[in-house]
């Protein structure tokens, strides 16, 4: 039987730091999206929301997890604030990724 990593582990051995640009990016599984992913007790997750939550707790409902550094596959939740779906697309806008 496999036993499944508790989520701490998972991050931290399934992403590396990069320390020139102080993100800490994920290097296994990535979805079509372009955010890292895995799965935990039979439930898909995206990397960065669980770094975010095992850091700062729960996210409220509705919210997303933007990454002030720009780079999807950046786990540090020390790059990562919460905004609603309209601070996500002005967040979009304001990068050029629109």
């Amino acid at each position: 039987m496999k036993i499944a990593l508790p989520i701490k582990n998972k991050l931290e051995q399934r992403s590396m730091p990069l320390p020139w640009s102080g993100c800490t990016v994920w290097i296994a599984s990535v979805g079509s999206h372009g955010y890292g992913d895995f799965r935990q007790d039979g439930q898909y997750k995206l990397a960065h929301r669980a770094s975010w939550e095992l850091v700062n707790g729960p996210i409220p409902a509705g919210m997303h997890v933007l990454h002030r550094c720009d780079n999807k596959l950046c786990v540090n939740a020390a790059h990562m604030f919460l905004g609603s779906n309209l601070d996500n697309m002005r967040d979009k806008v304001r990068k050029g990724r629109h």
